[in-house]
C-alpha cells in the first residue's frame, strides 16, 4: 500500500506541475496582451499628435488665405467704386456739353509715395562766372541766363 500512497502524490505534484505551467502561459498571454494595448495606445496618440499639428497648419494657411481673399474683396470693391463715379462723371460731362459724347477715361499714372517731410522748395542753383576783372562771383541760373543773353561789354 506503501507504493500506491508514493505514486498518488507524484501524481499530485505532476498536477500541480502541469497547473503552474497552464497559469504561467495564461500570465504571459496577459502580458502580451497588455504590451499590444499598450503600443496600439502610444500609436494612436502619436497618430492624434500628428493629426492635431495637421489641422493647426490647416488653420494657419486657411487664416492667410482669407485675409488674401479680403484683401482681393476690398480691392475689387474700391476698383468697382472708382469705377462708378468715372461713369458718374462721364455721364455729367455728357450732360453739360450738350450732345451725348463718350469721354474717354484718362489713363492711370502711377501716383508717387506720400513724403514724411513736406517738400521743400529747393535753393537756386549757382554757378560760378568770372567777371572781366578776373574775379569770381557766384551767380544764379537766372542771372546766368540773363548774362548769356545780353551782348558782352567792357572788353
Amino acid at each position: 500500500m506503501a507504493k500506491t500512497k508514493g505514486t498518488t502524490e507524484a501524481q499530485k505534484l505532476v498536477g500541480r506541475l502541469q497547473l503552474a505551467r497552464i497559469q504561467l502561459i495564461k500570465a504571459e498571454s496577459k502580458l502580451d496582451g497588455a504590451k499590444e494595448r499598450s503600443r496600439l495606445a502610444k500609436r494612436r496618440r502619436k497618430e492624434a499628435k500628428l493629426a492635431a499639428r495637421r489641422a493647426k497648419k490647416e488653420v494657419k494657411a486657411a487664416r492667410t488665405e482669407l485675409a488674401e481673399a479680403r484683401e482681393a474683396m476690398a480691392k475689387a470693391q474700391m476698383k468697382l467704386a472708382q469705377a462708378g463715379k468715372r461713369q458718374l462723371r462721364n455721364r455729367t460731362k455728357a450732360r453739360d456739353g450738350g450732345q451725348a459724347q463718350t469721354v474717354r477715361p484718362r489713363p492711370r499714372r502711377a501716383r508717387k509715395a506720400a513724403r514724411a517731410t513736406p517738400a521743400v522748395p529747393a535753393a537756386p542753383a549757382v554757378r560760378h562766372a568770372t567777371t572781366s576783372k578776373g574775379t569770381s562771383k557766384a551767380l544764379t541760373i537766372e542771372e546766368l541766363s540773363r548774362a548769356t543773353q545780353e551782348p558782352a561789354t567792357g572788353l
